[in-house]
C-alpha cells in the first residue's frame, strides 16, 4: 500500500505543536518510516495541552 497520498490519520486542533508533529509525521511517511511517523501521530495524541483529551498540568 503507497501511504505517501494517504490522508493524516489524526486531527490537528489549530496547534502549533500538533501541526509540527503532523508535519514530520507526513516527512516520515514519505520516506518509508513509519516507526518515526507512528511516533510524531503518538506525540499529538498525548502532548498536554488538553485539547487531546488529556487533562492539562
Amino acid at each position: 500500500m503507497d501511504t505517501r497520498s494517504a490522508p493524516l490519520s489524526v486531527r490537528v486542533n489549530d496547534c502549533d505543536e500538533c501541526t509540527e508533529y503532523a508535519e514530520a509525521a507526513r516527512e516520515a511517511s514519505a520516506r518509508g518510516d513509519h516507526s518515526a511517523a507512528v511516533d510524531n501521530r503518538v506525540r499529538i495524541a498525548t502532548h498536554e495541552t488538553g485539547h487531546a483529551g488529556a487533562p492539562a498540568p
